[in-house]
């Protein structure tokens, strides 16, 4: 693989220490610890380098060694003969690569990634936000990060939802989680960061106004609850204004990815005419 094979080493024991710090980030606690996370698939692997992440190391599964042309494909920074600041790269053996992987066919690339401190909070007075409260399902969290960034929604808070950092976030989220501002609130601070802020707060519910007849601000925060109830207390008591989506056929409710994917789109495509500096 000319220029592409700088392999530092080959890991075939599942006693080597660098492989042991590897899979303790397959955890929230070890990825919190070791201030690193697990990166799967060539095309976030070639994502991270291209927004500018601090990666390790690469890790290639032994036998597939062409995943380093094929992710560098995907990138705008490399090129396969114009590489010399690409990480260093390590040969897995596979049985050990299977172990680090979340994907029933894995494409033979990993990537340790340095993980970036959160963001403080930052007052809420313009853009439109996200928040996710108590959010359990990974992927609900990837889907709705990946809904965020289609649809303006610049800066995602997270109330205990789903690790942003977890690869099944960072795999459903399709390179978003990459790319936005990411933050984590407390449990209690929910009165203290809202009265900070000076823009209305939206929350899925219900029982709220239908969207077809809800006037969407331009600087708002849209808040979804937890898959199985809904708003948490602490959060529903902050609420400016509540929405729903009507249903048409049979059936209770939405998925949470998809109502919160639908309520962004809505926002986002409402006639500016329609809009109000406050939830009517």
């Amino acid at each position: 693989m000319g220029e592409t094979t700088r392999v530092i080493k080959r890991i075939d024991s599942d006693k080597n220490a660098s492989y042991k710090q590897w899979l303790k980030l397959k955890t929230a606690h070890g990825r919190k610890k070791e201030g690193r996370v697990l990166l799967e698939s060539r095309k976030l692997v070639a994502e991270a380098l291209d927004v500018g992440k601090t990666v390790d190391v690469l890790i290639v599964e032994e036998g597939k060694e062409n995943a380093l042309e094929s992710m560098l494909a995907y990138c705008r920074i490399f090129t396969v003969n114009g590489n010399a600041n690409l990480p260093p790269q390590v040969v897995l053996a596979s049985s050990l690569f299977r172990k680090l992987s979340v994907m029933e066919q894995p494409d033979g690339i990993l990537a340790v990634l340095c993980m970036d401190q959160p963001d403080a909070m930052p007052s809420m007075k313009s853009g439109r936000w996200l928040l996710l409260d108590h959010l359990q399902d990974p992927g609900n969290v990837g889907t709705l990060l990946r809904s965020a960034e289609a649809f303006g929604f610049t800066h995602i808070v997270s109330l205990a939802s789903a690790d942003f950092a977890s690869e099944k976030v960072l795999r459903a989220s399709m390179g978003a989680a990459l790319r936005l501002h990411l933050y984590h609130a407390d449990e209690g601070s929910v009165n203290g960061w809202k009265k900070r802020g000076t823009i209305p707060w939206i929350g899925a519910d219900l029982e709220g106004q239908a969207i077809d007849a809800f006037a969407f601000p331009n600087d708002f925060v849209l808040v979804i609850g937890n898959e199985g109830r809904g708003l948490s207390p602490e959060v529903a008591d902050a609420m400016d204004a509540f929405v729903t989506i009507p249903m048409q056929g049979g059936g209770e409710s939405l998925n949470a990815a998809v109502s919160g994917s639908i309520l962004m789109a809505w926002a986002a495509l409402q006639p500016s005419e329609k809009r109000h500096s406050n939830p009517q």
